[in-house]
């Protein structure tokens, strides 16, 4: 039963409205004043207060005001009574929290309603709305009919479509499965900005869509197509709902059949839902915006309040005769008054009796001065105390009520004072905040910000000491990265195992958490911090990762002095401290990633360049010492059938004291040192001895020199250069250039004690290897008749096949990384390292060496292997893989470079092989020509004596003598043919034709002429065809005859009796093309292009039948050549052929044609 409670002043009506509500089965309690509703509302919390506007003392407004600011109260739902004109009671009730109001005379069936609906609340509202939608999404179903009716809402403040209702006809169960299976983070939604989604697109667009088939939702939202396929649905009929051309949302019918469009009725049913549908959502979304802005008045007032409550100042409300009407909680505080005693008390029962006649005249003259003025009074605390305060006063009324209600300002100075104490030290604060931010985005380096921060800290924190610890992932250590402060050297000094860290600086870590510590001496004194005499401290973790990975610490000898604002700044300040830390982190990790891909680029570059393979590798072992900050690097290839590794390149440079790269004969350094005179050994020097040779083959060197280094007039040390791969003698001038390197060098330094230095030695070895050309260079102190290593640079760069040759077992660390393809670090101490893998490296005891090996097509083709003097050295992954990845392009280069010098060799080969045979060609071309010299004038003699005899001048011949002579005779000209053809063809390669322009009609008549006669015995038809504007061509018209003989001849020679060969001519672009077409015997395609070579037949058994030499085609395509055209047949086996060639028309056509 809900519990009513009736206010009014007047019995009567409290009486009636009474029994009223109780006839309605309400509890109802009553109340007559003001005051008196406030108690019974705190205490009894009614369901619904009914409140009458005109009460004398505290009328219905401010009691509805009071009602809002008290938190037990705020909430209850306030229905306003009032005889005021409605408008300026409304806006009044609105405005003190009223929920609703209803004017005199009362209306009770209005008044049931209202009840009814506030007691009901927004959230019966919101279901009732919710019911409707429902309601209309089941009616679709049996009315249409179809088998799902599915209604979504507009959603405008964050454009989106929502689910709102749905119905299947399958029942409840279909219906939750189908919006199960569109759910997405436990809602459907569909942005308004996916204008191509159909049902996006319906909304937007405002036309209705029917009967569309599934298939075209299912580009589109295949989540959507297979939730109506679930359902079994074929169609669906999308109605968008629009109020005045707002879009409020859509309605999905969705069908097994087309719905019915094209009738009366069905139309009429589609209008109707659609029209209803868009009712319901329209009146729903009104009750919901109803519902928010009355949440937002609320809102508002209660906000409007707590702005009030939470002031600096208090504020109080008092009509003319001084008595208060409204307080914030501030004044509460300031006076120590309660709200409740205040709203009965009179301005002047706030001070004290000196100032009473003050204050009223203050409230008195209220209004009449149309000014602020402030004033000073004492304050009379509940407690008696006095303070005090300034009285603010605004001269105009805030409200009209009881006649006139004016703004008193209480502002408590004491605290005042305070708080302008707190704004400098915030001050201070954000100051030393902003340095340290300016700091960490500029350009300074990572010490500068460090110290700039640890310097905010301990000046704005009043510290004597501030300092950041580290943690220190790879030692497992904690220790100090910068202090500053007057006992910076004692806490540089602190350094802790992970273990050790107690205390602060242990709880830090630990937690994660800032802390603070006063005079807690045995809190400090237990850890890293003993002995500092420091009292008070302030920690705050760095957090990088989301892991503590420092502490800020700030230190002081004074106890308590440091708060829980400092620890705030500290944390601020910690924060910053991390930021520039990992982005200091982070530019150096981007520089190593830049100098990664930059020494890949031009690893790269170099491999797919035009330099030889020796040159590339020697580029990619330089980039990869200065890249991975290495000392060595040697580059080896892999002989697979061989199992043996051949060293290409070697290169190496260091600094460290008594370590060498490479194995030398000291005893040849020390006599150059005591003789102070270049010692020099090379293998073609024959007077040092064979043991001298012996030495230099042990060591892998051709030539070593030695050179004093003389530094104020005595040796202090000796320079070793060598040759290792060049055999080559070092010259006079080689020695006095590299003597003149140091001389050079001695000039220039500016410190002589400290000539071994690096940068010194540096330079020396550098001036040495360019003055010299040597390939390996190592300098020593010399003291006490002994040597040291202190510098060591060289590179050595072996060709494919001259490099030192190093057999790999199954046992060898290399066989398994060039076996499986992957690279491994390994120490030089390594027990698994055999003596074969050591004699492929520098003799180091320690050290660290990473192997890669060279990848060309899945297989390794050979291996780069990396030294670190530095035996604690750890190789990343980032580093073994930029290793890897230059491996690989240098195995490709590998690669292609002997697949160049297979190709280089064979095409060697291929030349002399050619050579070969075309000096073969040419000796056979001279016999040819000799011989044919040589038959020339017996048959002539023959020839001409078979002639004699033919015509019988030397007597009568019988029968059979004259057939012998009739053969001789054709022999004898098949013979002179062959002869002529042979030297034409010898004549044609070597002649410089005389061309003049002329028509291949006229040529091609010529020959005709000239081979009529075998034509006849053949009964052979010739004919031409020729265009009417016939092209002029540059030619040798004899030499152009011979080629129509030639072709005419070899048609006559392949066509049956009877039949017709055709000579056509025709004009092209730029060229005329000429065939010559017969119905011969015909060629196979595959020997289209060996029948222009010369002496080639393509039957043996058509030479007997036919004759020829094989000859006439080559000198008719070698004749076309030479006039700048080209020859090609067509033809097939017993179909004839077509022989043709192409001329270039002459450049004077025109001219001759005009």
């Amino acid at each position: 039963m809900a519990q009513i409670l009736v206010v009014d002043d007047e019995p009567e009506s409290v009486d009636l409205l009474a029994s009223w509500l109780a006839a309605r089965d309400f509890d109802v309690l009553t109340a007559y004043s003001g005051q008196e509703a406030l108690e019974l509302a705190a205490t009894h919390q009614p369901d619904l207060i009914i409140l009458d506007v005109i009460m004398p003392v505290i009328d219905g407004i401010e009691t509805c005001r009071r009602l809002r600011r008290d938190p037990r109260t705020h909430e209850l739902p306030v229905l306003l009574i009032t005889a005021h004109d409605p408008v300026e009671g409304r806006v009044a009730g609105l405005s003190a929290g009223a929920n609703d109001f209803i004017t005199k005379p009362v209306n009770l069936q209005d008044l049931a309603r209202r009840i009814d609906s506030l007691l009901a609340g927004p959230q019966a509202s919101a279901a009732q709305g919710q019911r409707l939608l429902a309601d209309v999404v089941e009616a679709a179903i049996p009315t249409m009919p179809c088998n799902l009716a599915w209604l979504l809402e507009v959603d405008s403040n964050e454009q989106v479509l929502r689910s709102r209702a749905a119905a299947s006809s399958r029942g409840d169960w279909a219906t939750e499965q189908f919006l199960q299976n569109l759910e997405e983070n436990g809602e459907i939604r569909f942005s308004l900005e996916h204008t191509e989604h159909p049902l996006i697109n319906i909304v937007l667009n405002g036309h209705a869509e029917f009967n569309v088939a599934l298939s075209d939702l299912r580009s589109h939202d295949h989540r959507l197509y297979r939730a109506l396929t679930n359902l079994d649905l074929y169609y669906v009929t999308l109605l968008p709902l629009q109020v005045g051309g707002i879009p409020l949302g859509i309605l999905l019918i969705g069908t097994r059949e087309p719905c019915d469009v094209e009738t009366t009725r069905g139309r009429q049913l589609l209008t109707a839902l659609t029209s209803q549908a868009t009712s319901v959502v329209n009146n729903v979304r009104l009750t919901r915006l109803l519902a928010e802005r009355e949440s937002v008045s609320q809102r508002e007032e209660l906000f409007r309040q707590t702005l009030l409550d939470v002031m600096s100042d208090g504020l109080l409300v008092h009509d003319k005769q001084g008595r208060i009407r409204f307080v914030n909680k501030r004044l509460t505080v300031i006076t120590g008054y309660n709200e409740q005693q205040l709203n009965t008390m009179m301005l002047e029962d706030l001070f004290p009796t000196g100032e009473k006649n003050r204050v009223r005249r203050l409230a008195s003259d209220a209004g009449d001065i149309r000014r602020t003025v402030a004033f000073e009074f004492r304050l009379r605390r509940a407690d008696g105390s006095i303070r005090e305060v300034v009285l603010t006063r605004s001269g105009s009324a805030v409200s009209q009520a009881n006649g006139g209600e004016y703004l008193l300002v209480v502002t408590d100075t004491s605290e005042r004072k305070a708080r302008e104490a707190t704004l400098v030290r915030q001050t201070h604060h954000i100051n030393a905040l902003s340095r340290a931010t300016q700091m960490v985005s500029s350009s300074f380096s990572l010490d500068q910000i460090i110290l700039t921060i640890l310097e905010e800290a301990r000046r704005v924190m009043r510290a004597s000491n501030s300092l950041i610890l580290l943690r220190d992932e790879e030692r497992a250590r904690i220790s100090v990265r910068a202090v500053v402060g007057p006992k910076r050297r004692m806490l540089n000094s602190i350094s802790l195992s992970w273990d050790e860290a107690q205390g602060v600086i242990g709880r830090v870590f630990q937690e994660g958490q800032p802390l603070v510590l006063g005079n807690e001496g045995g809190m400090v004194e237990t850890d890293a911090l003993a002995g500092t005499m420091t009292r008070s401290v302030a920690a705050a973790p760095l957090i990088m990762h989301e892991e503590v990975s420092g502490v800020l610490l700030v230190l002081d000898e004074e106890p308590d002095n440091f708060d829980d604002r400092d620890l705030e700044l500290l944390q601020s300040l910690a924060h910053s401290a991390a930021v520039a830390i990992e982005n200091d982190s982070l530019y150096d990790e981007a520089q190593r990633r830049v100098r990664e891909l930059t020494l890949l680029l031009e690893a790269s570059e170099a491999a797919s360049s035009a330099f030889a393979i020796e040159e590339v590798m020697e580029k990619v072992t330089h980039q990869l010492l200065e890249a991975l900050n290495v000392n060595y690097c040697m580059i080896a290839g892999w002989e697979h059938d061989e199992a043996r590794l051949v060293r290409l390149v070697e290169t190496g440079q260091h600094s460290e004291a008594a370590i060498r790269l490479r194995h030398h004969n000291d005893e040849i350094a020390l006599a150059a040192a005591r003789s102070t005179s270049p010692y020099v050994l090379s293998l073609e020097d024959t007077t040092r001895g064979s043991e001298v040779a012996a030495l230099l083959t042990d060591l892998g060197i051709h030539t070593q020199v030695s050179l004093p280094v003389i530094v104020d007039r005595r040796v202090v040390g000796v320079a070793e250069l060598y040759d290792v791969a060049k055999a080559r003698s070092f010259s006079d001038d080689s020695l006095e250039r590299a003597r003149e390197a140091i001389r050079a060098w001695r000039e220039r330094l500016p410190e002589p004690d400290r000539w071994h230095s690096p940068p010194f030695v540096n330079d020396l070895a550098s001036r040495l290897s360019d003055a010299s050309g040597v390939e390996w260079c190592t300098i020593m102190t010399y003291t006490d008749d002994s040597l040291t290593a202190c510098y060591e640079e060289g590179r050595v760069i072996w060709s494919l096949d001259e490099g030192q040759f190093f057999p790999v077992h199954e046992d060898s660390v290399y066989w398994a990384a060039l076996r499986d393809n992957i690279p491994f670090v390994i120490r030089s101490d390594d027990p698994s390292l055999t003596k074969a893998d050591r004699a492929l490296l520098p003799d180091l005891e320690e050290g660290v060496m990473l192997v890669a090996p060279l990848m060309s097509r899945g297989l390794a083709v050979g291996m780069v292997v990396l030294f670190d003097l530095d035996g604690e050295r750890q190789f990343t992954m980032s580093e073994m893989s930029l290793a890897q990845t230059i491996a690989n392009v240098t195995g490709h280069a590998l690669e292609n470079a002997h697949l160049f010098s297979e190709l280089s060799h064979r095409a060697a080969q291929l030349e002399m092989a050619y050579n070969h045979l075309r000096e073969a060609d040419r000796l056979k071309d001279e016999v040819i020509q000799n011989v044919s010299h040589e038959l020339r004038t017996p048959l002539t003699l023959i020839m001409g004596y078979a002639e004699l005899l033919a015509d019988q001048d030397m007597g009568m011949l019988s029968p059979n003598q004259m057939e012998a002579v009739e053969i001789i005779t054709e022999k004898s000209s098949q013979l002179a043919r062959l002869v002529e053809d042979i030297l034409t063809v010898r004549l044609i390669e070597s002649e410089n034709l005389r061309r003049a322009p002329a028509l291949l009609s006229e040529v091609s008549e010529i020959a005709i002429r000239s081979i009529e006669s075998a034509a006849r015995r053949a009964n052979i038809t010739i004919v031409t065809r020729v265009d009417s504007h016939e092209a002029l061509v540059n030619i040798n018209k004899s030499r152009m005859v011979q080629v129509f003989e030639n072709l005419l001849s070899n048609a006559i020679k392949f066509s049956p009796s009877g039949a017709t060969i055709a000579i056509e001519i025709e004009d092209g672009e730029h060229t005329v093309e000429t065939r010559v077409i017969d119905r011969g015997m015909g060629i196979p395609e595959e020997e289209h292009d060996r029948i222009w070579w010369r002496f080639y037949q393509v039957d043996g058994s058509t030479t007997r039948q036919f004759g020829g030499t094989g000859l006439g085609l080559a000198i008719v395509k070698r004749v076309v050549e030479q006039h700048d055209g080209h020859v090609w047949v067509r033809s097939r086996p017993g179909e004839g052929s077509t022989f043709g060639f192409t001329l270039p028309i002459a450049d004077n056509t025109e001219n001759v044609r005009n």
